[in-house]
């Protein structure tokens, strides 16, 4: 198990194991056609938690999934079960995962925490409150959203370039993020995975 960023705070490398197989174990039961039973006496309080989540497959090192909730919406450990099945079978970018694909997966787990919304002010003050790779974004504009977690950093390393592809991902102009009716709000992530040498990715 690999870990990014900071130590997940009150989740035990156990935790984090126990979530990363749920989620592979999860993907498995999809692929095969069945329905993943989750018994929640099997988790702890912790795991019980109504936390923000995000599962991101990856396979041979490329993006093959990615969903997941920025607003706690449901306990941890059902909302790790339900986003797996999400990213593997209904991310629109991507055919669904097949029986097949499944031991070429590599699954990470993104933990977040609450939203922080920035100071508002023209776009150099909004750029100067941002902390690449340790901030995702969240974008809000007239009840649509749009985010990228901290980790896309690392292929968008740019602040306003970071913040015009998230415009560009809700389907508006590069510029929107500047405008007074967009709001912005930051989050952190503990992210795990399992690790690279595990699978064929």
């Amino acid at each position: 198990m690999q870990t990014q960023g900071p130590e997940p705070t009150g989740f035990s490398p156990a935790d984090r194991q126990l979530l990363l197989d749920l989620a592979r174990r999860s993907l498995a039961e999809r692929a095969a056609g069945h329905t993943m039973v989750l018994n929640s006496a099997e988790f702890h309080a912790r795991l019980k938690e109504r936390k923000g989540c995000f599962v991101t497959l990856f396979k041979h090192g490329e993006l093959r999934g990615c969903i997941g909730h920025v607003l706690p919406q449901m306990p941890l450990f059902e909302a790790v079960s339900h986003n797996a099945c999400s990213a593997g079978f209904r991310d629109p970018r991507f055919e669904p995962v097949s029986a097949a694909e499944i031991d070429e997966i590599r699954i990470e787990i993104s933990i977040l925490s609450d939203l922080t919304p920035l100071e508002p002010g023209n776009p150099d003050h909004i750029l100067a409150q941002l902390r690449p790779h340790i901030d995702g974004v969240l974008l809000k504009r007239e009840g649509q959203m749009s985010t990228f977690l901290p980790q896309v950093w690392e292929a968008v390393p740019h602040k306003e370039e970071f913040l015009s592809k998230l415009s560009q991902k809700a389907g508006w102009d590069p510029d929107a993020w500047k405008g007074p009716e967009v709001l912005i709000s930051v989050y952190q992530v503990a992210a795990f995975s399992e690790p690279k040498t595990d699978r064929a990715c």
